[in-house]
């Protein structure tokens, strides 16, 4: 959605809390459903929604290790984006407010990227939304 290298969204606080949010979206449906998520990171789970929402300077100095990639890796989102193809988005974020529903939930950051993909691969909008712009969206 931000049309912006992967380090270049993670140096940018209200990138990281859109992130923040789906991922808490995604560990509270978790718990309810009693499924338990795999450490894949040094940093576990439940806790990487909190390192997520740091200030950026805090950020900054505690996730070195995951600013230290290439300043022009994209996601394989983008790129379908970019070649006009279907995205993921229902194999990723849409999982999650699908298992959401399924633990009588609800996973509105979730679904707001689900939309606004699907507003992107049609035309409706373009990428390029600022940090600032999608966190307000969230917030709303």
């Amino acid at each position: 959605l931000s049309d912006q290298p992967l380090k270049t969204q993670l140096e940018q606080r209200g990138y990281r809390r859109v992130v923040a949010a789906c991922q808490e979206e995604l560990l509270s449906a978790c718990a309810r459903k009693n499924i338990t998520l795999a450490k894949l990171t040094a940093v576990k789970p439940s806790l990487l929604p909190k390192v997520l929402a740091l200030p950026d300077f805090l950020f900054k100095m505690v996730a070195q290790r995951m600013l230290a990639i290439d300043p022009k890796a994209r996601s394989s989102m983008w790129e379908d984006l970019q070649q006009g193809r279907k995205t993921e988005v229902e194999y990723l974020n849409g999982a999650v407010v699908a298992l959401a529903a399924e633990a009588a939930m609800s996973a509105p950051a979730n679904a707001m990227v689900v939309d606004l993909i699907h507003q992107v691969e049609t035309g409706q909008i373009s990428a390029g939304i600022s940090a600032k712009e999608l966190y307000k969206k969230l917030a709303a």
